[in-house]
């Protein structure tokens, strides 16, 4: 299935970005609580993940 130019356009773009990411990204899951987003919001705020990440 061929997506949209604007598709393409924005994963493209996003791809690009995702390495700027990654020490960010890195650190907030490896805190005792993970955080969410740039703000660092918990886990146990938001409730994405189950309560047990062991394994």
């Amino acid at each position: 299935m061929t997506q949209p130019d604007y598709v393409e356009e924005n994963r493209r773009t996003w791809n690009e970005d995702a390495p700027n990411w990654v020490a960010a990204g890195e650190a907030s899951w490896a805190s005792e609580v993970p955080t969410w987003g740039q703000w660092g919001i918990p886990d146990n705020k938001v409730g994405l993940l189950p309560a047990d990440l062991t394994g």
